[in-house]
C-alpha cells in the first residue's frame, strides 16, 4: 500500500489502483493518527495528508498536470483552519474525495480552483491551490451560503 501511496504521489498511479489508492486515505482519514494531525500539528511541521485522489480523466478534463492525482492538506492549512477542522468527522474528511470526483470546479486566478457538491442538502466548498511545483493542496474546506456560490460562479465565468 504505501508503495502505491507513494506512486501516487509521484503521479505514476499503475492502471486500475486508483480504488485502492482511495481506500486507504478513506480508512486514513478516520483514524486516531489523522485526528492527532489536526489536533497538534503546527505549521512549520511541513506535514501533510492525502485527503483525496483524483483519477486520470477528471485530471485532463481540469486541465490539471498529471501528477497532480493526490489532493494534500498540509500542516499550514489544519493551523488556519484548526477550530473548524477539530469538528469535522472521518465521514466530514470523505466528502472531500466525493467532491473532487462530482464537485463543480470551479477556477480562481491563476493557481486557485474551489469546487463543491451539494452534499446532504447544504452545499460544501473545498479550495485546492496548486503549487509551483504542481501538486494540489486543500487550502480551505467547510460550508458554503448559497449566496457564496452565486458570487463564486459568476466569478469564475467572468475569469476572475
Amino acid at each position: 500500500m504505501e508503495n502505491l501511496l507513494r506512486k501516487g504521489e509521484q503521479g505514476i498511479l499503475p492502471a486500475g489502483a486508483d480504488r485502492i489508492v482511495r481506500s486507504s486515505i478513506s480508512q486514513q482519514l478516520g483514524s486516531e493518527p489523522f485526528r492527532r494531525f489536526i489536533k497538534n500539528t503546527k505549521a512549520d511541521d511541513a506535514q501533510h495528508w492525502m485527503v483525496a485522489a483524483i483519477n486520470q480523466q477528471r485530471i485532463k478534463d481540469l486541465g490539471l498536470p498529471e501528477q497532480a492525482r493526490l489532493v494534500r492538506l498540509s500542516s499550514e492549512s489544519v493551523v488556519s483552519h484548526r477550530k473548524r477542522f477539530e469538528g469535522f468527522s472521518g465521514e466530514d474528511w470523505q466528502r472531500v474525495q466525493r467532491i473532487a470526483d462530482k464537485g463543480e470546479w470551479l477556477k480562481q486566478g491563476d493557481t486557485h480552483r474551489a469546487l463543491w457538491l451539494d452534499d446532504d442538502g447544504k452545499p460544501w466548498l473545498a479550495v485546492i491551490k496548486r503549487s509551483r511545483e504542481g501538486e494540489l493542496f486543500l487550502v480551505s474546506y467547510r460550508r458554503a451560503s448559497e449566496g457564496e456560490l452565486k458570487k463564486l460562479r459568476s466569478a469564475a465565468e467572468r475569469g476572475q
